[in-house]
């Protein structure tokens, strides 16, 4: 059994602006078409043996019906076994991510119906979100998500799994190639790491390829404008907030008779803080 690393808080070399593997795109050009990548990916990040995968497709979209959205899904693998494998790489943390784990193992349910399957022969389906952020708060490198019976504690054994990596921790043993490869999703320069080294080859021979070079332009020009437009958004939500805020602090002091106490308010964060707290305003959720 190989020996557990353990991360430790330290300064670390960063691999600079080259392409990051956490960013969808590289991520999807990386292990499209690369089966046996595929299969080393997965056993790398679930610690089990994938013999052979028999199906690698990125952006996978699967339809319900005619009146369902339609699902899209970043890295859909089929095992040899039948196994069927979604992984999705996750820079930001919507506090949704077992809805949307959820979600897909359903589109992979539909998808495998849809092709002919009988519903007594689903399969087994393994979500694996590789996250840059705690999507649990527990400070652990990974999560096990099954479905358990509650009166015994075990397994409800529905084929149902879904595994959530959180490359930011800094407690919680793995093995050394899953700690090497999280490293290198946070954009650390890693060393001597067989599975690392291939990825970073695949990357070379891509930034060769002026095509892709000017398709990654893009995305990152896009990624830019979509970080800066999603910022803007938040500033204007928040002065929103706090103009509504202040209307009804206004609103509150005048009531009370301590119109006053307005000017030392306004002109003091703390006593503004204070007022608020003490007529129990909150304009977050009108102001939406």
């Amino acid at each position: 059994m190989a020996k557990l690393a353990r991360v430790a808080k330290a300064t670390v070399a960063t691999r600079g602006d080259r392409p990051r593997i956490s960013m969808g795109f590289v991520f999807r050009s990386v292990f499209q078409d690369r089966p046996d990548l595929c299969a080393e990916l997965l056993e790398v990040c679930l610690g089990i043996e994938v013999r052979e995968v028999s199906v690698v497709e990125h952006e996978r979209v699967v339809e319900a019906d005619m009146e369902a959205r339609a699902g899209r899904l970043d890295l859909y693998v089929v095992g040899a076994d039948g196994t069927r494998y979604d992984v999705e790489v996750q820079v930001e943390g919507r506090k949704n991510e077992l809805l949307r784990a959820r979600y897909y193992q359903s589109l992979m349910d539909v998808d495998f119906l849809k092709r002919g399957g009988d519903v007594m022969s689903l399969p087994q389906t393994m979500v694996l979100f590789i996250c840059d952020f705690d999507p649990f708060g527990a400070d652990l490198r990974r999560y096990d998500c099954v479905t358990t019976v509650q009166q015994t504690g075990k397994e409800a054994g529905d084929g149902r799994r879904i595994v959530m990596l959180n490359a930011g921790a800094l407690d919680g043993h793995v093995s050394p190639e899953l700690d090497a490869f999280l490293r290198f999703f946070r954009n650390e320069a890693v060393e001597g790491d067989p599975f690392v080294d291939k990825i970073e080859a695949i990357i070379d021979s891509l930034l060769l390829n002026p095509t892709w070079k000017e398709q990654y332009m893009t995305f990152e020009d896009e990624l830019e404008a979509a970080r800066w437009n999603a910022e803007r958004r938040g500033m204007e939500k928040e002065r929103t907030r706090a103009e509504h805020e202040n209307a009804l602090l206004v609103e509150a002091l005048e009531a009370a008779g301590r119109a006053g106490e307005l000017g030392a308010a306004f002109k003091d964060p703390t006593r503004r803080a204070a007022l608020i707290a003490e007529f129990g305003i909150d304009a977050s959720a009108e102001s939406e």
